[in-house]
């Protein structure tokens, strides 16, 4: 159990970096998994998945012309974009809203 807390404790202190990127930093990290991503958004990193929030963040990363969303893709690369994408479509569904078309 101590084991398995400590590799959450890992993936989380990942994300957070990557969610510093996300929101100006530069350290990268990534998530495997919708559950892993949504723990570290809410828990280690304290954002509230609101629907302004992941509204935002979904028209930001669909965005390609975007300075942020750019420098996400040459981090992180294009597939990356698209699943954190489908994260915060999977958020927004679980929050009661409409999936963007």
């Amino acid at each position: 159990m101590l084991q398995e807390r400590g590799q959450t404790q890992t993936n989380c202190n990942r994300v957070s970096r990557q969610l510093t990127f996300a929101m100006g930093g530069a350290v990268r990290g990534l998530c495997e998994s919708y559950e892993d991503w949504k723990h570290c958004i809410t828990v280690e990193c304290n954002i509230p998945l609101t629907p302004d929030y992941v509204t935002k963040r979904i028209a930001v990363l669909s965005d390609e012309r975007d300075p942020t969303t750019a420098r996400f893709v040459a981090l992180y690369g294009d597939p990356y974009r698209l699943r954190t994408i489908q994260w915060f479509e999977q958020a927004r569904a679980e929050l009661g809203g409409a999936r963007h078309s």
